[in-house]
């Protein structure tokens, strides 16, 4: 099977490359405004163990909101 992908890659090169660059082209004008729809964030579920242990631990703490990695390990 890749050996007749690989021959007719080979035969028709020109003709690949050419379809590649006008797909790159028409991938850049389609998806040159996909930024601006896109948003950072707000995709954790409020319910979720997590946000309840986010929540609790930015009451709790009297440091506030720190970059903080800890490391648990039942035994």
């Amino acid at each position: 099977m890749l050996a007749r992908v690989g021959a007719f890659t080979v035969r028709r090169r020109r003709a690949v490359v050419i379809s590649a660059v006008v797909g790159l082209i028409i991938a850049g004008v389609l998806g040159g405004t996909v930024v601006k729809k896109l948003s950072t964030g707000g995709f954790t579920d409020p319910n979720s163990e997590y946000a309840r242990a986010e929540r609790t631990r930015l009451l709790t703490s009297p440091l506030g909101n720190r970059n903080l990695v800890l490391s648990v390990h039942a035994m």
